[in-house]
């Protein structure tokens, strides 16, 4: 019983998403919260390997390994990130693929890979939902 009750009681944070194109983008917070991933290893979910085989060839699959071996992220690589409690909770990163795209990863904290996917290196966000970054969103913890 205390249990259910302790998962009633959650605590809930807001969570503000900034994106780099729409400007209040903490450069510094992204510098710190990249140099604290690339000091780990990478932990994969189970979403991540789905989207792999859904979204890529057996060839670029093998490209991917190939590039997370080597991978050091770099700040300037963040377009994306979540704020919960006051500090970068996730982060989303593009990162150079082949010629005609880019691979997207979505990394938690822990370095963490929630989920990947690729998208056009001709990309200009035209169709960016700037109202999702406006609001504010509660988030159970």
């Amino acid at each position: 019983m205390k249990n259910i009750q302790k998962l009633s009681k959650a605590k809930r944070y807001s969570m503000e998403r900034y994106h780099k194109a729409l400007g209040a983008f903490d450069d510094n917070g992204v510098r710190d919260f990249t140099r604290t991933l690339n000091k780990r290893r990478f932990e994969y979910s189970s979403h991540f390997f789905e989207q792999v085989r859904e979204r890529f060839s057996i060839c670029d699959q093998g490209k991917l390994g190939l590039m997370f071996q080597a991978l050091e992220l770099q700040a300037c690589q963040c377009f994306e990130y979540y704020i919960v409690a006051g500090q970068i909770d996730k982060a989303c990163y593009r990162l150079p693929f082949d010629a005609d795209k880019d691979v997207i990863l979505v990394l938690a904290r822990n370095k963490y890979i929630v989920t990947v996917y690729s998208n056009s290196v001709w990309d200009k966000h035209e169709t960016l939902n700037k109202a999702v970054y406006s609001n504010r969103v509660l988030v159970n913890a």
